[in-house]
């Protein structure tokens, strides 16, 4: 069977704020890849488009140029608009193409995706086996009865099929289908890489973390590939396609010591010349295993650690406290590896001092990148679920389409204006900082690092129009 995996068509605009658009770039659909790769193990012929690479005119002219019977549509909250969209003038061209929704847009909304009547079927959760055996339904013309993870369209009635349980062996699952994409058009964010060509990799899933902002989806017990299996994707990518940097995609890349530790000794024992950006807890790292990890190439660890304000963390269900998390960068750079900070503002019961407080934590962290977010209550999260409990949403909705403002969500503590000003303050303090900039541009070795420091630049120029701008108003 002919399936056509995509995502609605889209631009850097649509999804990032003004203060990161310059620095923002695009990597492949990860999910996309390994559902792609499981189609194509169980037979069929699989074709992925990026929305971000067609207009949706030329989306709409490959799909009526192949007729796929199978058509898979990976969707955001922000673009669900589109992907709609995209659905109804699909089903005009061919009214017989099977339509498949997924992502973390339909895993939120789940059976209301249904709304849509140019939608067959939603799979929620993990995709991997359900779209498979979906399929395989499809093509011998049988219903989606039983078929766990997915919620489908009986006539008039709405199906919502029983969850499927998470994989338990992902050295199972064939590697990501990246020959299906042309990966050399993709470009990582300014900043967040130190070599290119980069590739992505996720080698394990699941997240034991309660944060009240997450997707409860991905929660519950983490799920580990095996060092050897997941080096043998990264020794893939270095010999097919050169790749010299590696991004972890894991929710907590460090959560097993062990695990870690054996992924950093087989890169080491393959001689990998590839250095490596991860993510981690800040109760998770210790001395011995930053070390092994710098020795295997890991330049950079991202922390989530959203505030610097105690009671904050413990609002947002952290579970770690504000030492934590100053230790945890300290370490990190004494055994020579870079950090990267994110940070949100407007949490329910956060004043504007305490915002103010979280940036003077986040200057003197003096991470190598740091991201400032509004705290946005997508659906599926516990924020979402109980939104009346935490404040308001100030956005409208159409359907199931959030079309957010600067600030998605305020609670009585703070105005939307307040927050968008500390998003706005927190970049333009942490990256005009004198010793910042000097030490970026003692720390240029090539081109790359000179357009980094350009789009930068850039980036901090068009914050300070933009806090110019409000401040006219």
């Amino acid at each position: 069977m002919k399936c056509l995996l995509t995502s609605p068509s889209w631009r850097t605009e649509d999804i990032r704020s003004v203060q990161t658009r310059a620095v923002s770039g695009v990597w492949p659909m990860p999910g996309v890849l390994s559902v792609g790769a499981a189609l194509r193990q169980a037979g069929h012929d699989v074709r992925i488009l990026d929305g971000h690479f067609h207009t949706e005119a030329q989306l709409l002219g490959e799909i009526e140029a192949w007729k796929p019977d199978l058509l898979g549509v990976y969707s955001v909250t922000l673009m669900w608009n589109r992907a709609t969209e995209l659905f109804r003038r699909v089903k005009r061209l061919d009214p017989k193409t099977f339509t498949v929704a997924g992502g973390p847009a339909p895993t939120g909304f789940m059976s209301r995706c249904l709304d849509e009547p140019a939608l067959d079927a939603v799979v929620y959760g993990e995709g991997d086996l359900t779209v498979v055996e979906l399929a395989a339904r499809v093509a011998s013309g049988a219903d989606l009865d039983g078929v766990q993870g997915c919620v489908w369209r009986d006539g008039d009635l709405i199906v919502q099929n029983p969850p499927r349980a998470p994989i338990p062996d992902l050295d199972a699952l064939p590697m990501p289908a990246y020959d299906l994409v042309a990966h050399y058009s993709y470009r990582p964010s300014y900043g967040q890489v130190k070599r290119l060509p980069a590739m992505q990799v996720i080698s394990s899933r699941g997240c034991a973390s309660r944060c009240i902002f997450c997707f409860k989806t991905i929660n519950g017990a983490t799920r580990y590939r095996s060092p050897g299996h997941v080096v043998d994707e990264i020794e893939s990518y270095v010999r097919r396609h050169g790749a010299r940097e590696i991004k972890f995609w894991d929710e907590q890349f460090m959560l097993n010591r062990e695990r870690a530790m054996g992924i950093c000794e087989e890169i080491l024992r393959r001689n990998l010349k590839i250095v490596f950006w991860c993510t981690g807890r800040v109760d998770t790292v210790d001395e011995e295993l930053l070390r092994m990890m710098k020795r295997a190439g890991c330049w950079c660890i991202s922390y989530g650690l959203e505030s610097g304000v105690e009671k904050n963390l413990a609002t947002l269900n952290k579970r770690t406290t504000v030492e934590q998390g100053r230790e945890a960068v300290c370490l990190t750079h004494r055994a020579g590896i870079e950090s990267m900070g994110t940070y949100v503002f407007g949490i329910p019961g956060e004043t504007y001092e305490e915002g103010q407080e979280t940036i003077r934590f986040a200057c003197s962290m003096n991470h190598f990148y740091v991201e400032f977010f509004p705290l946005t209550p997508f659906p599926g999260t516990k924020l979402y679920d109980e939104i009346d409990r935490y404040g308001r949403l100030n956005a409208p909705q159409e359907r199931l389409g959030m079309l957010f403002k600067a600030a998605p969500f305020v609670a009585p503590t703070m105005t939307e204006e307040q927050i968008v000003d500390l998003v706005e303050r927190g970049y333009a303090r942490y990256y005009a900082r004198p010793s910042y900039v000097l030490r970026r541009i003692a720390g240029i070795r090539g081109w790359y690092d000179v357009q980094v420091m350009f789009h930068g630049a850039l980036s901090v120029a068009t914050m300070g129009f933009s806090r110019l701008r409000h401040s006219i108003r």
